[in-house]
């Protein structure tokens, strides 16, 4: 695990894409009252989401829709663990539910906060096309995803 001090904004689209899970929470006494916007970021970056929070409420309903991560009720630590253990062994599902991520910001929320979601970090790399979700079926990436650059042909991280 790595810490790093504050980014400017400009930045932040780097730091985003650099881990390949985002953990989002929200206190389940919360719900409806407030949105962690830290779920769409991590979304418009293509990444994968563990939420911890009410899996009835609004984020664990976005991550089902998506398919773009794991929901994990608040107050259980072993099924946090399970969940990042197995998004750690079976890194060709993290990849996909990345690729889910980015289409499903671009797609299922208009493209509100897609404008993370950008080629600047794969330039240089050379990627393969990754494979989106949409209510019609896979579909590839958006051509801007930085997740395409993250992804081989097979669908495994790099």
């Amino acid at each position: 695990m790595l810490f790093k001090p504050y980014q400017p904004k400009a930045q932040l689209k780097y730091s985003l894409t650099l881990p390949d899970v985002h953990l989002v929470s929200l206190k389940p006494a919360l719900e409806g009252l407030i949105v962690p916007s830290k779920f769409y970021s991590s979304i418009a970056a293509g990444r994968a989401v563990i939420f911890i929070g009410d899996a009835d409420g609004e984020i664990a309903r976005d991550v089902a829709r998506g398919a773009c991560g794991v929901t994990v009720s608040a107050d259980d630590a072993v099924g946090l663990a399970g969940a990042i253990e197995r998004l750690c062994d079976d890194a060709p599902a993290c990849a996909r539910m990345g690729a889910y991520s980015c289409t499903y910001a671009g797609d299922v929320r208009g493209g509100v906060y897609a404008g993370d979601c950008d080629g600047e970090v794969a330039e240089g790399v050379g990627g393969s096309a990754s494979v989106g979700r949409t209510r019609g079926g896979l579909r590839p990436c958006p051509p801007n995803c930085n997740r395409r650059a993250d992804l081989s042909a097979n669908g495994s991280l790099r």
